[in-house]
């Protein structure tokens, strides 16, 4: 037993200055902190981080001795392309206001799982078990090392109250991962908030930026969409693939220089005219020589040759020049 103590013990300060930022006052275990592993806790799939953005109010929380604001808990989460901020704003335990800032990136290798990084603390996993974008959120992040675990859990709402069915589901949907939700606590919302006098505006700000980011969504989903269904009739019907390869062709023939017709259709006639001339010339040639050379042929052979001279001489004469 003296030996574990010996061992556990370090564990323990190490652990804890972790969460504290090196702010070990004493050996004072917190009620957060627990021997276990982290549940196998999944993200909503396809989760959209730009639907996420706005304002989220803190409805209810694992109770936290580190946590700074405790009550009219209220965060404005804002992705900008790569990088989700936050900026979150309350009460204090004195009824200070306080703001806080911090910032989560995609974690590398866990699609939809962000990684808080904030002054302080270690970095953290925050992942939205369900969320409907427009209402709710329930979201859960753990660290475990050496045996220890610290898991926390909230459950947000885009306005300061929430319908108990919604928070009822939030419990539900973290329970089927085997996350303990009795240890949750209501955060302290309403009127005596400092935002209560501009909480229309910050709600109006959030449905822009929800509005926003849903029509961009759409627009990409029926690019998809469109695509695909495009990728698939080619796959499927032998017509359009030749439909496709028309149009392939004849965008590559737009993008050729368009030269001026009436040059392109002149130049072709004088070089058939060109060819018919040299094709009578060299006709006239070979008569020629087959007459003045015929010893040791027959004069049938000779006589072959006198009908190519005379559709040569004809074709001549028939053709009219263009101009």
């Amino acid at each position: 037993m003296e030996a574990m103590a010996k061992v556990t013990m370090p564990v323990m300060v190490v652990f804890l200055s972790l969460f504290q930022g090196g702010r070990v006052d004493s050996f004072g275990i917190p009620e957060f902190l627990e021997f276990g592993e982290c549940a196998p806790v999944k993200p909503q799939e396809n989760l959209n981080f730009e639907r996420y953005s706005g304002i989220w109010f803190n409805i209810e929380m694992v109770p936290n001795e580190y946590v700074n604001i405790l009550s009219c808990a209220m965060a404005n989460y804002t992705w900008e392309g790569d990088l989700m901020v936050v900026e979150e704003r309350g009460l204090s335990d004195a009824g200070m206001k306080m703001r806080q800032f911090s910032s989560m990136y995609p974690t590398e290798g866990q699609p939809g799982v962000l990684t808080v990084n904030a002054e302080g603390v270690p970095s953290a996993p925050y992942v939205v078990v369900d969320t409907d974008y427009e209402h709710y959120s329930c979201v859960h992040s753990c660290l475990a090392m050496m045996g220890f675990r610290a898991a926390f859990s909230w459950v947000f709402s885009r306005h300061p109250t929430l319908d108990p069915a919604m928070l009822q589901l939030c419990h539900d949907r973290l329970n089927e991962w085997n996350v303990d939700t009795s240890t949750m606590v209501p955060m302290t919302q309403g009127k005596e908030c400092p935002y209560t006098n501009k909480l229309d505006s910050l709600l109006a700000y959030t449905q822009r930026v929800q509005s926003k980011a849903k029509a961009r969504e759409m627009a990409q989903y029926k690019g998809k969409a469109s695509t695909t269904a495009g990728d698939m009739q080619t796959l499927t019907d032998p017509r359009r693939e030749e439909e496709v390869k028309g149009e392939q062709t004849e965008a590559r023939q737009q993008e050729q220089p368009q030269w001026d017709v009436r040059e392109v259709t002149q130049s072709t006639q004088e070089q058939v005219l060109q060819d018919r001339r040299t094709d009578a010339q060299h006709a006239a040639e070979e008569e020629e020589a087959a007459l003045s050379g015929c010893d040791g042929r027959s004069r049938r052979e000779v006589g072959l040759l006198v009908p190519l001279l005379a559709v040569g001489l004809i074709l001549m004469a028939s053709s009219t020049p263009l101009t």
